[in-house]
C-alpha cells in the first residue's frame, strides 16, 4: 500500500472525505480472511495513525473504527494457530507464521494508535469536531477514542497476547503486568471513567482483566504460603463479588477501610487484597504511612466488632503491615493486642 511509504511529516489528507475513504479501504483489508492482505492493511492502519496524516479537524470516528477492525481481527485468530511456535518459526509459508505476522503488525498498529491519542493532547494543530446541535452528544472526540482504546486493550489486545503465550510463560507475563502498574492503571481508569454506571462495558472489561491477572498472580507460590492455598479461592470470590462496584480512586480507600464493618466488609477485604498484590509486585497504591495507619485502623475496628478475619485477609493485612512498618514502631503492639491477626494456620 502507498500510505505506509509516505514520509511521516507529510500531511496526506487536508480534508475529511479523503481520509475517510482511505480508512474504509484499510478497515476492509484488515477484515480480509487472507492473512497476507490483512497484514498489509494493518501496516496501512499503522501509518494512518500518524498524527501528521490526520485530516483537520481530526476524524476520531474513523480512527475508532480502524482500531476496532484491528482488534476484531485479532480476536478472530484461533489461539491454537499462534501457539504452534515451532511450526511457524521453521515454516514462513505456514498459516501459523502468517497469523503471527498479522498479530505482530496489529499490535504495532494499536501501539501507534495509543501514541497518536497521546500526541493529540499536546498537538496544537489537532482540532475536534463540534456537535451540530447544542444537545447533541459528540462521539467524534479524543475522549471517545481513548475510551475505545482502553476497551479494546482489555477485551482484545491483552487476551490476544496472553493466549499467544504458553502456560509456562503466563505467570511471568502476569508478574510483568503487575510490576509495571497495570493493576493501578485498570483501577484508576475504572474510577475515572466508570462511576455511576457509566461505560458499563469498559467497567466489565477492566474487571475481567483484573480478576484474571490477580488469580494468575495468586496462583504463584510466592503469593500464598502452601498451608493457605485455599486462600486463592477466597480471594477470587471476594474480587469477583466486589470489583464491578469498585469505582473509587485509591486515595479514597483509607476512608472505605475506616468504615465500621457492615455492608462494606467484603469490599474492605477486596481493597486489602488489591493493595497486597500491588505492593507484593512493587507498586505502592498508597504511601506507606497512610497504608500502615489504614490497615491498623481496619484491624482495630474488626477487633472492636469481635469479627474474625479469613486466613487470606489475615495474610494480606500482615504483609501490608510488615512491608510498611519501617517508620511505624507500633507493629508489634498491633499484632499482640489484636487477636484478629493471630495466625490460625
Amino acid at each position: 500500500m502507498i500510505i505506509f511509504r509516505q514520509p511521516t511529516g507529510v500531511r496526506l489528507f487536508p480534508t475529511a472525505p479523503g481520509f475517510v475513504g482511505v480508512a474504509e479501504v484499510v478497515q476492509g483489508g484488515v477484515a480480509s480472511s487472507c492473512f497476507r492482505v490483512s497484514t498489509q492493511a494493518a501496516r496501512g492502519a499503522t501509518a494512518l495513525f500518524r498524527v501528521h496524516h490526520q485530516c483537520s479537524p481530526i476524524h476520531y470516528v474513523e480512527l475508532k473504527r480502524t482500531v476496532e477492525a484491528l482488534t476484531t481481527r485479532c480476536a478472530e485468530v484461533p489461539s491454537n494457530i499462534t501457539s504452534q511456535r515451532r511450526r511457524w518459526v521453521s515454516d514462513p509459508g505456514s498459516q501459523s507464521f502468517r497469523a503471527a505476522a498479522f498479530l505482530i503488525q496489529a499490535l504495532t498498529g494499536f501501539q501507534q494508535a495509543c501514541r497518536l491519542a497521546e500526541e493529540c493532547v499536546t498537538e496544537t494543530s489537532v482540532k475536534e469536531n463540534k456537535p451540530t446541535a447544542p444537545d447533541e452528544q459528540n462521539e467524534d472526540t479524543l475522549e471517545s477514542l481513548c475510551v475505545c482504546l482502553l476497551h479494546c486493550c482489555d477485551t482484545a489486545i491483552i487476551p490476544t497476547v496472553t493466549f499467544s503465550l504458553s502456560p509456562s510463560v503466563s505467570p511471568a507475563f502476569a508478574t510483568k503486568l503487575a510490576s509495571s502498574g497495570f493493576i493501578r492503571l485498570a483501577l484508576e481508569h475504572k474510577a475515572r471513567l466508570c462511576p455511576g454506571n457509566r461505560h458499563s462495558s469498559l467497567n466489565a472489561a477492566c474487571c475481567d482483566f483484573l480478576l484474571k491477572l490477580c488469580v494468575c498472580l495468586l496462583s504463584q507460590p510466592e503469593s500464598f504460603t502452601p498451608s493457605h492455598q485455599q486462600g486463592v479461592e477466597e480471594v477470587e470470590y471476594v474480587l469477583r463479588d466486589c470489583l464491578l462496584s469498585l469505582c473509587c480512586h485509591a486515595c479514597d480507600w483509607p476512608l472505605v477501610l475506616a468504615d465500621v464493618p457492615a455492608e462494606n466488609q467484603t469490599l474492605q477485604f477486596c481493597l486489602l487484597h488489591l493493595l497486597y498484590l500491588s505492593l507484593l509486585h512493587g507498586d505502592r497504591l498508597l504511601p506507606d504511612a497512610t497504608l500502615f495507619s489504614s490497615v491498623v485502623r481496619f484491624v482495630c475496628l474488626m477487633q472492636e466488632q469481635h469479627n474474625s478475619l479469613p486466613p487470606s485477609v489475615q495474610q494480606s493485612a500482615l504483609y501490608l503491615l510488615a512491608a510498611t512498618q519501617e517508620n511505624n514502631p507500633d507493629l508489634d503492639w498491633v499484632i499482640h493486642y489484636t487477636p484478629v491477626l493471630h495466625w490460625t494456620g
